[in-house]
């Protein structure tokens, strides 16, 4: 009985096999040649032909018992990058995730910050874009008096962002420091 529990528990818990799929000739040999024992791509096998059937039999079960959980937290991610990088005269000065060029970082790592930035990352109309650029260019102008121009720029790229491209890039030159897009 207590093999039965833990069987299906493990079939419950296994929500990241149903995007891998099933393994093909080619993958099967590849696994075997650096050195998986064949056991486990059989077991991993057996749990993906009877994943799905069991787990229509077994969700019913998962509300009384309290052990259903929402799998989304455990998706398997973002599959593009988007960066944003602030050029102060043509000087990079902040990218994102990037320690060599961290302006501000403790600003737009902010966690109510982070969400605007990323808006704006996707959307360039974005309703939020106009108090980003002008929250950017009033932390760079009382830092430099004589700043003549402030340039903004969203990259994007597929994971893992080693060559991004600008997605959309905004200018902002004195005195009034109105977000014009490139």
């Amino acid at each position: 009985m207590l093999a039965a529990v833990y069987l299906c528990l493990f079939i419950l818990a296994t929500p990241g096999i149903d995007s891998l799929g099933g393994l093909t000739v080619k993958d099967r040999a590849q696994a075997l040649r650096a050195g998986t024992p064949e056991v486990m791509l059989d077991l991993y096998s057996a749990v993906v032909r009877a994943r799905r059937p069991a787990l229509k039999r077994l969700t019913p079960l998962q509300r009384p018992l309290r052990i259903e959980q929402s799998w989304g937290l455990y998706g398997s991610g973002q599959t593009r990058v988007r960066k944003m990088e602030v050029w102060l005269d043509d000087v990079l000065v902040y990218r994102s995730g990037d320690h060599a060029y961290d302006w501000r970082e403790p600003l737009f790592r902010n966690r109510r910050l982070r969400p605007m930035i990323d808006t704006v990352a996707r959307k360039p109309d974005a309703l939020n874009r106009d108090a980003l650029m002008w929250l950017i260019a009033d932390r760079a102008a009382s830092e430099q008096p004589d700043l003549s121009q402030i340039e903004v720029r969203f990259t994007v790229g597929r994971f893992p962002g080693d060559r991004l491209r600008v997605a959309h890039a905004f200018s902002m030159k004195p005195p009034s420091w109105s977000p014009e897009r490139l």
